[in-house]
């Protein structure tokens, strides 16, 4: 998980997809940039959920953010994104009381039921 150094909420490493990248390799190189983790992602999406963020013009929108495994190989000491954000390795049962949007709440409470959709998918939070 990462949080913003000045106080933000935590969350998971991501944006939109990288131009001429797929969804899961732009997912494992949001990891990189943003937690200093590197890592071969799962070429099919685990879940998504659905958040309100704030747009470029600044309007609130309704946003799909579509979640990927990365099977981690490894961290980063100093990453592109270190000097604003903070990394931390949560358990699911913690991610859930740390996060906000009820969607990816539901969906971390799913994992928590089914520990063969947890370590079979090589999820880390």
């Amino acid at each position: 998980m990462i949080r913003h150094r000045l106080g933000g909420s935590w969350a998971f490493p991501g944006g939109l997809p990288a131009e001429g990248c797929s969804p899961a390799r732009s997912a494992a190189r949001r990891a990189f940039e943003e937690a200093g983790v590197v890592g071969q992602p799962g070429a099919e999406p685990i879940g998504s959920f659905r958040c309100m963020e704030a747009g470029t013009d600044g309007a609130i929108e309704s946003e799909t953010v579509v979640l990927f495994a990365l099977h981690v190989r490894g961290t980063l000491l100093n990453w592109p994104g270190k000097a604003r954000r903070k990394r931390d390795w949560r358990s699911v049962e913690e991610a859930v009381k740390l996060v906000k949007e009820p969607e990816l709440i539901e969906f971390l409470r799913s994992l928590e039921v089914d520990p063969k959709v947890r370590s079979g998918s090589g999820l880390q939070l």
